[in-house]
């Protein structure tokens, strides 16, 4: 965020702030037992990759931590942000 004024960088900051607030009274109130699961099922996300991965994970949890997070980056530098050709490099590379 070096490139922000500093304005932008509190409203982000503050923003952050508040969404953790959020999940952490979402995850006390889970842990009262009312709900199947203990914990708040998707993870906050600060990148479209981040996004992709968690709600996958919900249903594959072997997906967090499995490093396609920073691999959809490196394409994303290579062939640009939300390009289709990502898409389908990590279809082929998780296929093999």
């Amino acid at each position: 965020m070096e490139n922000y004024t500093e304005e932008t960088k509190k409203y982000f900051n503050d923003f952050k702030d508040q969404v953790e607030g959020v999940y952490a009274m979402a995850n006390s109130a889970r842990a009262v037992g009312l709900d199947p699961v203990e914990k708040v099922e998707i993870p906050i996300a600060l990148s479209m990759a981040e996004k992709v991965v968690g709600l996958i994970s919900t249903i594959y949890p072997q997906m967090q931590g499995s490093g396609i997070v920073e691999r959809i980056l490196e394409l994303e530098k290579q062939y640009g942000k939300l390009d289709p050709t990502v898409v389908f490099k990590i279809a082929e590379e998780i296929s093999e």
